[in-house]
């Protein structure tokens, strides 16, 4: 069973992140300690806020906020589910 994530980069022998494709909302093999699973309760509060304040936004810019807003709330359920709720 291989457990590195498509993240990971063989450098010299050792696997290791390549932290610039680094996609959190798709790992399995995400990890959250308390310092970054705030970080990820903010982000969400504040994709909440931008689209309660909807009537100010393009429609293009509304729309991917709300598919960010979707697979944030997803990643939340799945890690973290008192945060999305």
């Amino acid at each position: 069973m291989d457990l590195v994530g498509d993240c990971h980069a063989d450098r010299v022998g050792q696997p290791s992140a390549a932290l610039p494709e680094c996609k959190p909302l798709e790992c399995r093999n995400v990890a959250l300690d308390a310092e970054n699973a705030e970080r990820w309760r903010e982000f969400f509060a504040r994709l909440e806020a931008a689209l309660a304040d909807g009537a100010t936004l393009a429609p293009y810019v509304r729309h991917r906020l709300q598919q960010r807003h979707e697979a944030v709330a997803r990643f939340l359920d799945k890690h973290l589910p008192e945060a999305s709720k």
